[in-house]
């Protein structure tokens, strides 16, 4: 095929550079931080013009908690990956050793499993940070709310006597 457009990165210079100086510092790493931003800015603009006082302040509690958990566990996952990128990018054709290479790999490894951390965690700051949540994964699991041990709102929320659930 002569003249056509090659999309193999091996083989076309451009696709390579888009890939290393654009897709994986600014598309993957900083974009998410920005869209998780401005999305709860605006959500929580949005529950604040909420009438009811009680219910807004509720609602603006568990909303900042749930962005500000979900902002760190982005921010884990996505800055190294982008610093990993950049530095890659920068020392592509810098010649090296293999030690350097090998404690370069490790880091490599270890920054592209930090990089699905902000994936698995979300179940996690919903869990930490929702108690209508826990309930519902509560029921959903069969688990006695007395046997959680979760403390004084498991008492003040149970009627009669406590019992023990071996």
């Amino acid at each position: 095929m002569e003249g056509g457009l090659i999309c193999n990165n091996i083989i076309n210079p451009h696709l390579r550079g888009y890939i290393q100086y654009f897709t994986a510092p600014v598309l993957l790493s900083m974009a998410p931080i920005f869209f998780l931003f401005i999305v709860g800015a605006l959500t929580y603009r949005n529950v604040s013009m909420l009438q009811r006082v009680n219910v807004r302040q509720r609602a603006q509690h568990h909303l900042v908690s749930m962005i500000l958990l979900e902002t760190v566990s982005i921010v884990i996952g996505s800055v190294p990956y982008g610093l990993q990128s950049i530095y890659l990018a920068i020392t592509t054709y810098t010649v090296k050793d293999s030690d350097r290479k090998t404690i370069e790999d490790a880091i490599f490894q270890i920054v592209n499993t930090t990089y699905y951390f902000p994936h698995t965690f979300s179940f996690f700051v919903y869990f930490i940070s929702s108690a209508t949540f826990r309930d519902q994964v509560r029921t959903i699991l069969h688990i006695p709310l007395q046997a959680t041990g979760t403390g004084l709102r498991d008492l003040r929320t149970r009627k009669g006597p406590i019992q023990i659930v071996a």
